[in-house]
């Protein structure tokens, strides 16, 4: 018989802590939002969903239509963080709906855009999040990336992309 720990309390879609049920109003629990953070101002707790829900379309499987028509309610959002990475999401989205070698497809026939999307943060600057879909040496010498605007760097022994 397995033992496992049983997690207590309940989670915050904000903060992103484990809080006690005490920490919860009645309205918080069915939005999973402490008392804490719902004493933020509405703008910053929108903010914060908003982006946590666009980074999730951009790591799903599929983009799908329905996502794209959010994607463009998020892109008129009135703040300004919202609606870079919406926009970039969304053109992405439109190249690239499917997630499979998503970023080395970018890498090799859309650099300026997967600039974009790592000027945004959405990915690290070293490829770190998706360089185990790539393998730098062979791809890059067949698809003449060196054209296509993107340096291949080797750093610290393993890969790096750094579109110029």
């Amino acid at each position: 018989m397995s033992t496992r720990k049983k997690r207590r309390g309940h989670f915050c879609r904000l903060c992103g802590r484990i809080r006690a049920n005490e920490k919860f109003s009645g309205k918080g629990h069915a939005w999973h939002i402490c008392n804490e953070c719902a004493r933020k101002p509405k703008d910053e707790r929108d903010r914060i969903l908003n982006t946590e829900e666009i980074v999730g379309f951009m790591w799903q499987s599929n983009i799908s239509e329905k996502n794209m028509e959010r994607l463009k309610e998020l892109a008129n959002s009135p703040n300004e963080r919202v609606v870079q990475l919406a926009t970039v999401v969304l053109e992405i989205a439109r190249v690239k709906p499917h997630k499979r070698k998503r970023l080395s497809f970018l890498a090799r026939n859309h650099s300026p855009l997967l600039h974009k999307l790592e000027q945004t943060g959405l990915i690290d600057d070293r490829g770190e999040s998706w360089l185990k879909d790539v393998d730098m040496d062979e791809e890059i010498e067949d698809a003449g990336m060196y054209d296509a605007g993107v340096d291949y760097v080797d750093d610290l022994g393993f890969g790096r992309i750094r579109c110029r």
